[in-house]
Formats: structure tokens, sequence, C-alpha cells
């Protein structure tokens, strides 16, 4: 089976750069700022993959960021119209719980690493004897 783009370790490459600008915003503005926001830059060729479809992606998965961004900013102001008073009940937790997030700063953790749980071996993995 071939893909469109010839297959191989190049179009592996640009997939999962590709998918990439969908998972890690960073990534995704990185992206963006060095091969779209500055024209006055010339790009360096890419070796072992296609930077035109990830620039692509890149564009896409931000304008479905923004707009959900736009959908659920429209949900919060249907809410407000319809609940009116009531609605604040609810606004003023999600407030609070958004100033406690920025205060704490922001911890990417995964879960085993905050329960102390990363040294443990997965279920099936065998443990390799030391000398």
């Amino acid at each position: 089976m071939t893909t469109p783009m010839g297959g191989g370790a190049e179009a592996d490459a640009t997939r999962k750069l590709a998918a990439g600008t969908y998972l890690d915003d960073g990534f995704r503005d990185a992206v963006i700022e060095e091969l779209y926001v500055h024209p006055e830059r010339t790009v360096a060729p890419s070796v072992g993959f296609d930077a035109v479809p990830v620039l692509v992606h890149a564009l896409r998965a931000r304008r479905i960021q923004s707009a959900w961004a736009w959908i659920v900013i429209a949900l919060w102001a249907v809410g407000f119209l319809v609940a009116g008073a009531f609605f604040a009940y609810y606004l003023a937790p999600v407030v609070i719980l958004a100033i406690s997030a920025a205060l704490a700063g922001e911890r990417n953790d995964p879960v085993p690493r905050r329960l102390g749980l990363e040294d443990r071996p997965r279920r099936g993995a065998r443990r390799v004897p030391t000398a």
C-alpha cells in the first residue's frame, strides 16, 4: 500500500510532526512562528520531512482551537442570558479555581510522577538483573 507522499520514513516523520501540531500548542505556535509569521526569513530545506504539510496542519489546528474557544465563549454568554443571576453561582467557583490554578503555576506532571509510581515496573515487564 502506497501513500500519496510516497511512503517511507519521510512520510512517517511528516505525519508525526503534523499530528504533533494538534497535540502540542507550543510546537504548533513554534511552527507557525518559524514558517509563516516571518516572510522575510528564508526557510532552510527540511531534511527527512516535508515542512509544507506540517505548516498546513499547524494553521488548521490553530483555526480549530480558535473555533472551539469561540463556541465556549458563546455557550457561556447563552448560559448567562438564560440563567441570569443563577449563573453567578456557577461562575464564582470557576473563577476561584482558575485563579488558584494560575497562582499555583503550570504543572504538567503526569499522574504517575505525582503519585510516585514512576519507578514501578509495568505489568508484564521483565526485570533486568543488575550486577
